[in-house]
């Protein structure tokens, strides 16, 4: 509640400077109100909140309320919104929750105990959430690093494929190509043989016609002798 009234102070206190137009005697009238309002909600907060201990601190938080309000008004000025009054409501509220649990940790153990086994588990939930998330995480990259691999693997596969294909149709082309040489060598075989007999029988007619030529010159000088004879 200190740092509420410190608060309030502040805002009194910039209130302050926004309306130095006004005479020093407005001012003082302004003021001195403002300080002994102050004054006085810090020293009846102790007794207040002792009441609001009992969850019948609405009314309370009302009056407090309107206490600053009355504080922030300016005599001539409409006064503030239902909005700034229940924002200051609010406010009041979430002091007097937080001052009620520290007084309830502070003077109840089990209480204490408690919060912090609700903070324990609260640490605990966020760990395992965090490590399943993390486990989600990796899970999901080794099922994504499996389709990269089993893509991969068919890719192989089909470049192995045509590999395979290419080989085979080198295979088919190079039996083909022997079995041409092989045709190659046995035509060439047949040729040399055919020519051999060709210079044979050549070389036969040659003699024939060497032997036939004799004959007949040997024929000539006999023809040629009976004609002498006669």
């Amino acid at each position: 509640m200190d740092s509420l009234v410190n608060r309030w102070k502040s805002t009194v206190d910039a209130q302050k400077q926004r309306q130095r137009s006004h005479s020093t005697q407005s001012k003082t009238h302004t003021q001195s109100p403002a300080r002994d309002s102050l004054k006085s909600l810090e020293n009846s907060h102790d007794d207040s909140f002792n009441h609001s201990k009992q969850n019948h601190y609405q009314d309370y938080i009302k009056a407090q309320a309107q206490n600053i309000i009355d504080i922030l008004s300016i005599k001539g000025q409409d006064p503030p919104s239902i909005s700034s009054f229940n924002k200051v409501c609010n406010v009041i509220g979430d002091i007097i929750k937080n001052e009620r649990s520290k007084y309830n940790e502070e003077n109840n153990p089990e209480a204490a105990r408690l919060r912090e086994m609700r903070e324990s588990q609260r640490w605990k939930s966020e760990s395992i959430n965090k490590t399943v998330s993390d486990l989600e995480a990796r899970l999901f990259e080794s099922e994504r690093e499996k389709i990269l691999l089993k893509k991969e693997k068919e890719e192989l596969k089909t470049k192995i494929g045509e590999i395979n294909k290419q080989l085979s149709s080198a295979l088919v082309t190079q039996e083909i190509v022997g079995v041409l040489k092989e045709s190659f060598r046995t035509v060439e075989k047949s040729n040399k043989a055919l020519i051999s007999s060709i210079d044979a029988i050549k070389s036969a007619h040659r003699e024939k016609e060497r032997t036939w030529e004799l004959e007949i010159e040997q024929l000539n000088k006999i023809l040629e002798h009976l004609y002498k004879d006669e």
